[in-house]
């Protein structure tokens, strides 16, 4: 509860993945590497915190929910295009930042999201989804580092918030209130 800024701003940049991503919208990825570069920027301490996680647990959750998807519905998803078309369907129907909070949670979620995205941008652009995957295996680049330097996106706007820290404030009470309910 002591860090809830950073909190609320990686749960914004979560939405905003996750709307660019369902929707192939621009202007929702726009906003994304907008918080993003702010959060980079303003919150360079949990910035490098969660820079390795994003890249290691994040990319990770992509192939399980990738994987999971083949596994899972071999009759329905037997192609790369019908796995994204699945992706998108889980994603519209799940709120995942509001599952879980913190910072463990925002690492697999946020790089599983920059991942996807990175996907659609490679086919966009007519390049092979290997390429920014190969890219993970260095320690230099996580896929929002990534996803910031080779989107095809011509204006970031000023960053904005969505949500007051009072009002995440709330929010993350009502989440640990229920993971308690668990115990």
């Amino acid at each position: 509860m002591k860090h809830t800024d950073a909190r609320r701003i990686r749960l914004q940049l979560q939405e905003q993945l996750m709307a660019a991503y369902t929707n192939k919208s621009e202007k929702s990825l726009a906003q994304a590497l907008a918080t993003y570069r702010y959060y980079k920027e303003n919150y360079a301490k949990d910035y490098k915190a969660t820079f390795e996680d994003d890249r290691m647990e994040g990319t990770a959750y992509y192939y399980e929910i990738r994987s999971s998807l083949f596994a899972g519905y071999p009759d329905k998803v037997k192609t790369m295009k019908q796995n994204d078309q699945a992706v998108r369907t889980l994603f519209k129907q799940n709120l995942l930042a509001y599952l879980d909070s913190g910072a463990y949670a925002e690492t697999y979620n946020v790089g599983a999201l920059a991942s996807f995205i990175l996907d659609w941008q490679a086919d966009k652009q007519g390049i092979s989804r290997d390429t920014w995957k190969k890219a993970m295996a260095s320690a230099k680049t996580n896929p929002m580092d990534y996803l910031d330097q080779h989107a095809k996106i011509f204006y970031i706007p000023p960053y904005k918030a969505t949500m007051t820290n009072a009002e995440y404030k709330t929010m993350y009470k009502k989440i640990l209130n229920y993971k308690n309910l668990a115990n």
